[in-house]
């Protein structure tokens, strides 16, 4: 099983004055959907344990 996941997610807080979209795109190979999920649990332990945010885009959200 080939898994794609594509996040996208925004952020808004009432005390904050900028309002951001974060993205997050990448490929996991996965046998099925359980081993898909422990993959990328993994990998997001692995973002916050190194503090690596390069695979993540961050875009501020322009009031219109």
């Amino acid at each position: 099983m080939l898994g794609s996941i594509s996040i996208t997610s925004t952020t808004e807080r009432s005390h904050c004055q900028m309002k951001v979209e974060v993205t997050f795109k990448d490929v996991f190979d996965a046998k099925n959907e359980d081993e898909l999920y422990e993959a990328v649990l993994e990998y997001l332990l692995y973002v916050v344990k190194y503090q690596d945010l390069t695979a993540f885009n961050f875009g501020e959200v322009k009031e219109e």
